[in-house]
Formats: structure tokens, C-alpha cells, sequence
């Protein structure tokens, strides 16, 4: 035995702790993300039991949910985090746009395609996205369309044809303006990464999110006068509150940019492909809205596609955690 072992032996068993102790957040860091995509695939059920149960418009419901969320993020940021609320005057248009497309015209836009899709279609045509971003990244910010942009866009592409099973004509169950609405609020979801990459190089992501959410609160308003519907009072109020702006906001944002600490952003937007999963499988059990054989074949070649641009070749870098969640998969509010 030389001298050397004994040193080596004992230092094993100095690094098996830090070891043990990194593989064990990588662990609590895969379930959260894995918690937050579940909760995020509840949205549109969430959103159409309550319109079954309350007196509610659509638009209400989702206006109840932006300010609900806004509200218990500022109150965050003025009691833990001022330093969240400073912004330049210069920068208000930008955020005011940003609020309008990211949070006003993608609820909107989700909720009424959740109406004429169905939950299940509608939430595979929303994780179109990525692709969307990858075009929109290599037109309008110059970034390589590379072999893999291609195989997952063709993936996504040839997957949304197979959801909208465009050769049933009117027999699909898609109705044309429910799959344009879907379209839109993908192209707002992906919105939210392409414009937002930009704005993360001089704004929190917390700040950014509770911007977004105040400047769509006052988008949705001319929305509301439109509808015409009364909020709903009581404990029906503060339920819907709780679950669209806690549970299906907050608290999945929350446990998904918590586990980017310890997980690679690509990682998480693999794993965060759980959200379509969970949704289609509620939308069956507790909606009854099953899929034919190509639409299921359909979702799993669009979840691939995003599995496809989410992944790296090895050795290459990752985005840092406070940029990653607008662009690997990260969800808006």
C-alpha cells in the first residue's frame, strides 16, 4: 500500500456526503419539475369544471386568474423583494406589450380554444411552441436552424396534422376557428421566450413575470367590459382564485424555477413534456375527451419534437438557471 491510498481513501469518503447529497437534489429537483408540469396540465380542466359549476364567463375566469396572481406576487416583491419592482420608465412600452401578448391575447386565446378543441387538443396544439420559437429565433434573431430545429419542427409540424385531422373536413371534432385559436396561443406562448430572452438581459425573471401579469390584467379589462359577466362572490371567488392563481400559476413557476438550480434547463424541458401527459389523461377521466389513434400518435410525435430541440449534444453548455425558464421550455404565467 503506498502512501497515497490511505489519502485517497479518506478523501472518497469526504466527497461521498457532497456526493450523496447533489444526487439527492437532483432527485427533489426532478419530482418538482415533474409537480409543476402536472399542475400546469390541469389547467384546462380546471378551467372547464368551473365554467360547468360557476357562473362565470370565460373571460372572467381567466381576468380572476391574472390578477389573483398578480396580486400575491406583488405583495411578495413589496414585503421580500423591492428591488423586483424597479424598472426604467424607457422600459414600460416594452413590458406593456409584453403583458398584452404574453398573458392577454395567450389566455384568451387558450381558454376559447380549450371551449371548441377540447382540452386535450388544445393543450397539444399549445406545445407547438418550441417549434415556433425555433423559426422565429432563426428569422428574426439570426440563430443557425440547425438538423435538430429541423427534425423536431418537422415532427411538430407533421404531429399538429395528425391532431387536427384536417381530412375529416367537418366531421373533426377541431373546430377551424378552435385549432386558429390554438395556433395563436401557441404563437403567444412562444412568444413569451423570444421576446423575453431579450428582456432577461436586464430584468428579473420575477420582475418580468409580475410586469407581464400587471399590463395583462389591464389588457383582459376591455375583454370584461366586452363579456358583460359578473365576478362571482364568496368562497366560489376565492376557490377560483386559489386554483387558477396558485395552483395553476404560482406554485408550478415556483417548483420549476427552484429546480433549475440543480437541474440543466434542457433537462427540465424534457421532463416538463410531462404537462401534455397529464392533460390529455384528465381530460379523458374526468372530461370524457378521448383522442382517436392518430391524434394520440399525433401528441407523441409533437412531445417528441420538443424532446428533439430540448436536447444537447454532449459537452456542450447550458443556459444559466436565471435565463433558461423563458428559453428551454419554461412556462409563462
Amino acid at each position: 500500500m503506498t502512501a497515497a491510498e490511505p489519502v485517497a481513501g479518506v478523501a472518497d469518503r469526504a466527497a461521498a456526503p457532497v456526493l450523496g447529497s447533489a444526487r439527492g437534489a437532483s432527485r427533489v429537483a426532478f419530482a418538482m419539475v415533474l409537480v409543476a408540469a402536472s399542475c400546469w396540465g390541469t389547467q384546462g380542466t380546471v378551467y372547464a369544471l368551473i365554467l360547468r359549476g360557476v357562473a362565470i364567463a370565460p373571460v372572467t375566469l381567466v381576468l380572476v386568474r391574472a390578477i389573483s396572481a398578480f396580486a400575491a406576487l406583488l405583495a411578495f416583491a413589496v414585503v421580500c423583494r423591492r428591488d423586483l419592482l424597479r424598472v426604467r420608465v424607457r422600459d414600460l412600452p416594452f413590458l406593456a406589450c409584453f403583458g398584452f401578448v404574453t398573458i392577454t391575447a395567450l389566455y384568451v386565446a387558450l381558454i376559447y380554444a380549450f371551449a371548441l378543441t377540447g382540452v386535450a387538443i388544445g393543450t397539444i396544439l399549445l406545445y407547438l411552441a418550441p417549434a415556433i420559437v425555433a423559426v422565429a429565433s432563426a428569422l428574426a434573431l439570426g440563430e443557425p436552424l440547425t438538423r435538430r430545429k429541423v427534425v423536431a419542427l418537422a415532427l411538430c409540424l407533421a404531429g399538429a396534422a395528425l391532431v387536427v385531422e384536417p381530412w375529416r373536413g367537418a366531421g373533426s371534432r377541431a373546430s377551424g376557428v378552435g385549432v386558429a385559436l390554438g395556433l395563436v396561443s401557441a404563437a403567444c406562448y412562444a412568444a413569451y421566450s423570444v421576446l423575453g430572452k431579450a428582456a432577461l438581459r436586464r430584468h428579473h425573471p420575477l420582475t418580468l413575470l409580475l410586469y407581464a401579469l400587471g399590463f395583462g390584467c389591464v389588457g383582459l379589462v376591455p375583454f370584461q367590459v366586452v363579456a358583460g359577466s359578473a365576478f362571482p362572490s364568496g368562497w366560489a371567488l376565492l376557490t377560483i382564485a386559489l386554483t387558477t392563481g396558485g395552483l395553476v400559476t404560482l406554485l408550478p413557476m415556483a417548483l420549476y424555477t427552484t429546480a433549475l438550480r440543480a437541474l440543466p434547463s434542457s433537462v427540465a424541458a424534457i421532463l416538463a413534456t410531462f404537462e401534455p401527459v397529464v392533460a390529455i389523461a384528465l381530460a379523458a377521466v374526468v372530461l370524457g375527451q378521448l383522442l382517436t389513434t392518430p391524434q394520440l400518435a399525433g401528441a407523441a410525435a409533437i412531445v417528441g419534437g420538443v424532446v428533439v430541440l430540448a436536447g444537447r449534444r454532449p459537452g456542450s453548455p447550458s443556459p444559466s438557471a436565471h435565463s433558461s425558464t423563458l428559453e428551454d421550455g419554461g412556462q409563462p404565467a
